[in-house]
């Protein structure tokens, strides 16, 4: 069996075999000194009256003395000190044999000789308090097993103190139930707790979290007389403040300070810890005041907590300040106070700062951790600096800072904020090579991400293989896959998305709801959004306001509202709206500008101008001030009613309180307004006109001095604020001056050079803003650099990472010089956009074009011959990067086309091309191993893996032969060994497997992650050792998952082994709940069983139902799907045909098929 890691097995006293034969002295027994000078030494040691004059004599000859061969001058030296009570000196000589002795033997095996040499020692001054000294030592160095071993061996029970190192030592190790054990044990044996003793236990007490144990053992000790030490209370305090109970902890640092016992700055810090976990930052600063009205300084501790908790409540002045103070005091920052700065900042969005800070915390030498890098990424990733993330990424790889999954989840949910879902796909695929599993987190951030660019087919696909994996979906992505789908125009899968989250026992949040509604009032389906509404909020609309605020899962929220309202003035139903506004108002929701602006159109609609003013009246006794869409409201509305003096004095108002605003918006309400004016002879009276002149000068002035202003943003700060300047003669013909055009509005943006414009276009493509690009678009051209071809490659760059590959493509055509990089940039943007056979046409475009590919080209066309499986054209791209000797000498590009080999079916090519190979790195010998495994060449891949360790072994014989070698070593990753267990697997090498995974671990130090054991639970379960296969997942040090115990389970159904069965299948309940596929498996052994009562009882706790198996293939272009029993496919009588001929063949050949195809 497969034994590598130690058993999860409680702790048990070693049994070790014991020499008590007794010896007269040190010289009279084969195993006492061999030489006369140790004889000698511990003779004259045990002669000595005086124990100083003892250890004087043995630090002078210690450096003779071998403590493994020479144990017996220690074993007298040690007794003699502690028969003088010297315990500290005694123990420190005891470490110092224990520690020499652990260099040549195991824990329990110098246990036993330290034992053996103090016990058979016979003099009068043999100290009997010795073996307590020993367990003492041996619990402070950690080996408690060999220290109760020894408690067990003795007899007699030793002294207090040794008795509270070994209690020590278990809660220590986190042993509490041995460690009571022990505790009960030395009750009934006479011994009698001391403060120590009562501390140990409180520290127990606390671990485990049980609070009133804690509380009863202090009782006891006050009954008992026994006062506790400053350690005892601030132990408990520390326990009631990890359980937020701070008044219990008030009233205990209240009694420790009225019972004369001073808090020392453990009590406080634990304390001010407290208090800040609680959010009650002002009382851990008094709390630190008064520390230090009490002269206790402050150490790092105090000031990392109290700047933690200033940063999480926003309060970054205030930790600047406390940081500053902790150089006053001396006190140098440490990591965690960085970490804490850091995040604080970015959490601010200064992203300044944050980088300030960072950059100080490297001059002060201290080195970044996982945590650092993680709050980096997750800041860079806030403001859409996703390059500079990954490159942190790859940064930590170099560094040898492992990646955790909270690094690589933040990265993934930067580029589906992005809409960037190939990357995210890109970073997951790097989180498995590196063996972090992907948990529910990614699943629900790659869903989400696909929900919010419309890819519901591929977000459903996440969703599939997120349910293969052993997820269960939680609330967060039923909930963006019923948004997405309401808003990709399918409410009927939205709406059987939220039957299936009830179905399995998930409660819908109030943002689930809140999409529910608002995709149905969208569809036109009110009276269904209204119904669902008054369900799910019935028992909060039957109390009280508080109670309609506080009670249920889903109260209403401010969205679920302003939904129902949109649709119903939408559909003129004003007053039911404006019962759904009262409510609001009513129950003191959050009333916006937005929600004002849907009553306020509404009413307008029903010519209800009356309540209009109410509204606005309500505005402004409730401090909302109007903003843009209220005024554009307002002016349209009045004018609809025939009020066009107020729609003029708010267009007026708009106007004056708009800092950028759309000119053609400007043009279009001022002429309308004008004109129905006109129309209705309103001009006629003076103080109109007057009017209408003004407001006809303060449009075009406003106007002119925004073009200045933003413009003068962008070009200075990099600010993307945008004003559409083709309607420039707009402007004019409403001031009535057409001269003042194109050659006006110009002046105010000349400073603009392509550099700048650079820039501008890089940050729209990096924020996704395609309306911003479309003007930036037109602003070069109206400024004359259409003609700039680094301007045109990044709107080339900008419309593919928008997904508007076509007007991608006609920005290229427009570029009257092309070269190397447009036509990369053209060609990714196909690639990018899942058009493989475009991106090569393009690519044959190029050659055709006279325009020679770099190695970045080829690379990329390498990818879209990877993704359409067009061998012919990767083997074209082989053949030219074999004529040009510039670009066969790049390895990168071997590795590509060794790829591109492999995963278009031709593994002897990829092999030829690896050995062809003169320098490879671990990449190109891990992706020839991964492909032959692949092609279930398990046997090529081991014998390849072989090739590779006697490469790195020639390298380091070399490394060592010659000083000067520059070569590099190609150690297997985890990623190898990955590769090499799936080949194992793959080809049932049971054994062979097993011994790859020892040498991972032993010969190349790579820690197995759950993916190695996943591998090795598949291998085991393959070669039927399910026994074994089992031992391995209860040894493994890591939490086993779901999936591993569903492969045992699908082994035990293939054997018949039902007791492993029913083990596999309560561990996987533990884990996530019952599953239609295990209760399947669990059937189907009941019934090759026997067990009839047995399956019909798991038949009727199946309440899921199987979904349809479903397949999919790429032709060419298109993706063709296939569902089980399909009968809506369009080539479907033509797939039948086929179907039949292949099951009359395979009776041919003497097979039996289970099923007949049918065309019915």
């Amino acid at each position: 069996m497969l034994k590598l890691f130690p058993p999860k097995t409680p702790l048990k006293a070693r049994t070790f075999p014991i020499y008590t034969r007794p010896i007269s002295s040190p010289s009279s027994s084969s195993s006492s000194p061999s030489s006369p000078f140790a004889s000698n030494l511990t003779n004259t040691i045990l002669a000595c009256n005086n124990p100083n004059q003892a250890l004087q004599i043995f630090n002078r000859a210690s450096h003779q003395i071998h403590a493994a061969k020479k144990p017996w001058a220690y074993s007298a030296i040690i007794h003699v000190l502690t028969r003088a009570k010297l315990y500290v000196k005694a123990r420190c000589l005891m470490k110092d044999l224990i520690q020499n002795l652990l260099q040549t033997r195991k824990p329990h095996r110098s246990c036993l000789s330290v034992f053996n040499v103090l016990s058979r020692l016979e003099t009068p001054k043999f100290a009997p308090n010795v073996f307590g000294v020993l367990i003492i030592a041996l619990s402070e160095m950690g080996l408690v097993e060999e220290a109760y071993w020894v408690y067990r061996n003795i007899g007699n029970l030793p002294q207090m103190q040794a008795c509270n190192a070994l209690l020590d030592g278990f809660v220590k190790k986190g042993r509490f139930d041995l460690m009571w054990e022990i505790y009960g044990e030395m009750m009934l044996r006479g011994a009698s707790p001391s403060v120590v003793t009562y501390g140990v236990l409180i520290d127990a007490c606390c671990n485990q979290g049980d609070m009133p144990k804690a509380r009863m053992l202090f009782d006891e000790m006050l009954k008992k007389g026994i006062k506790p030490t400053v350690v005892i209370y601030t132990t408990l305090i520390c326990g009631l403040c990890n359980e937020s109970k701070m008044s219990e902890a008030e009233c205990t640092y209240r009694m420790m300070r009225e019972s004369g016992v001073l808090p020392n700055l453990y009590t406080y810090n634990t304390l001010m810890d407290g208090y800040c976990k609680g959010a009650n930052v002002q009382k851990a600063i008094e709390l630190c005041r008064e520390m230090l009205g009490h002269d206790l300084l402050p150490n790092v501790v105090t000031f990392g907590v109290l700047i933690d908790a200033l940063c999480k409540a926003g309060e970054l002045v205030a930790a600047r300040n406390y940081f500053v103070c902790m150089i006053k005091f001396g006190v140098v920052p440490n990591l965690f106070v960085y970490n804490c700065l850091i995040d604080g900042y970015f959490s601010a969005n200064n992203l300044t700062a944050a980088m300030d800070m960072y950059a100080e915390m490297k001059r002060q030498d201290i080195s970044p951790d996982v945590f650092t890098y993680t709050i980096l990424i997750k800041g860079l990733c806030a403001v859409g600096r996703l390059e500079e993330a990954q490159e942190l990424l790859e940064k930590m790889n170099r560094e040898g800072i492992v990646a955790n999954s909270v690094t690589y989840n933040t990265i993934i949910n930067g580029y589906c904020k992005e809409g960037n879902m190939e990357k995210a796909l890109e970073v997951s695929s790097q989180m498995t090579e590196k063996g972090i599993e992907p948990n529910l987190l990614t699943f629900s951030i790659l869903i989400d991400g696909y929900c919010k660019i419309r890819r519901m087919d591929a977000a459903m696909g996440i969703h599939t293989e997120m349910l293969i994996k052993g997820f269960m979906p939680d609330v967060v992505s039923y909930t963006a896959l019923i948004d997405g789908h309401f808003k990709d125009d399918n409410a009927k899968v939205a709406l059987r998305l939220h039957k299936e989250m009830l179905e399995i026992g998930l409660t819908p949040n109030a943002f689930t709801l809140s999409c529910l509604i608002d995709g149905l009032c969208k569809k036109g389906r009110i009276n269904d959004a209204i119904k669902l509404f008054l369900e799910q909020t019935r028992a909060s609309t039957t109390k009280g306001e508080m109670d309609h605020m506080e009670s249920g899962d889903c109260a209403p929220n401010h969205v679920m509202y302003t939904a129902l309202i949109q649709a119903l003035c939408e559909d003129s139903r004003i007053f039911k709206a404006s019962k759904f506004f009262s409510d609001m108002r009513r129950f003191n929701m959050k009333t916006d500008v937005l929600v004002y602006a849907l009553i306020i159109q509404g009413h307008f609609q029903a010519k209800h101008k009356f309540d209009v003013l109410m509204l606005q009246a309500d505005m402004l006794k409730l401090g909302i001030m109007p903003n843009a869409t209220i005024y554009q409201v307002l002016v349209k509305g009045y004018r609809e009613v025939g009020d066009l003096e107020l729609a003029l004095r708010y267009l007026y108002r708009m106007f004056l309180g708009m800092t950028v605003i759309s000119s053609s918006a400007v043009v279009r309400e001022f002429a309308s307004s004008e004109q129905i004016l006109r129309t209705s002879g309103g001009t006629g009276k003076p103080e109109n006109s007057l009017f209408l002149a003004d407001l006809r000068g303060t449009i075009l002035s406003l106007l002119l001095h925004q073009c200045n202003v933003v413009f003068c943003n962008v070009n200075n700060n990099g600010s993307l604020y945008l004003c559409l300047f083709v309607e420039g003669e707009d402007f004019a013909e409403a001031a009535g001056d057409p001269g003042m055009n194109r050659h006006t509005i110009r002046k105010g943006i000349s400073s603009i050079d392509s550099f700048s414009l650079l820039f501008v276009i890089k940050a729209c493509t990096q924020k996704s803003l395609p309306i911003e690009g479309k003007q930036m678009h037109s602003l070069i051209i109206n400024l004359g650099f259409e003609t700039n071809v680094f301007l045109q490659t990044s709107l080339i760059d900008l419309y593919s990472a928008l997904g508007n590959i076509g007007d991608a493509h006609h920005v290229f055509e427009e570029i009257p010089t092309k070269n190397v990089v447009c036509w990369t940039a053209l060609i990714s943007g196909y690639v990018d956009n899942q058009k493989p056979n475009k991106a090569l046409q393009v690519f044959r475009q190029m050659q055709m074009g006279n325009v020679e590919p770099d190695q970045v080209t080829l690379t990329v066309a390498l990818s879209a011959c990877v993704d359409l499986g067009a061998l012919e054209m990767g083997e074209w791209i082989h053949t030219y990067v074999s004529r040009r000797k510039e670009l066969s000498k790049d390895l990168s590009l071997d590795n590509a086309l060794i790829n591109m080999y492999a995963k278009c079916g031709d593994i002897e090519t990829a092999r030829r091309l690896f050995d062809s190979t003169k320098k490879k790195d671990v990449t190109t010998w891990t992706s020839m191993i991964v492909g032959h495994a692949l092609h279930g060449q398990a046997e090529e891949a081991l014998r390849l893996f072989a090739a590779m360790k006697e490469e790195n072994r020639r390298a380091r014989a070399k490394k060592r032969s010659f000083d000067s070698w520059s070569g590099s070593l190609i150690v297997p990753n985890d990623v190898t060994f990955i590769g090499v267990l799936m080949a194992c697997s793959h080809a049932g090498m049971v054994e062979e497997g097993k011994k790859h995974f020892q040498s991972m671990i032993e010969d190349y130090g790579v820690k197995p992650r759950l993916s190695h054991f996943g591998c090795m639970v598949d291998l085991l379960c393959r070669g039927g050792l399910l026994q074994e296969a089992y031992d391995l997942i209860m040894d493994m040090p890591v939490q086993p998952n779901a999936v591993l115990w569903r492969t045992l389970l699908g082994a035990c159904g293939t054997r018949g082994n039902i007791d492993l069965a029913a083990d596999a299948r309560v561990q996987i309940l533990e884990l996530e709940g019952s599953h239609v596929g295990d209760n399947v498996i669990m059937s189907n052994i009941y019934a090759a069983k026997g067990m009839w009562d047995e399956k019909i009882g798991v038949r009727e706790k199946m309440k899921q139902r199987r979904a349809p198996g479903c397949s999919s293939i790429e032709v060419g272009s298109l993706i063709n799907e296939f569902v089980t029993a399909d009968d809506d496919h369009p080539s479907k009588r033509e797939i039948y045909e086929v179907l039949e001929c292949l099951i009359e063949t395979m009776k041919a050949h003497g097979y039996s098929p289970l099923g007949m195809a049918s065309s019915s």
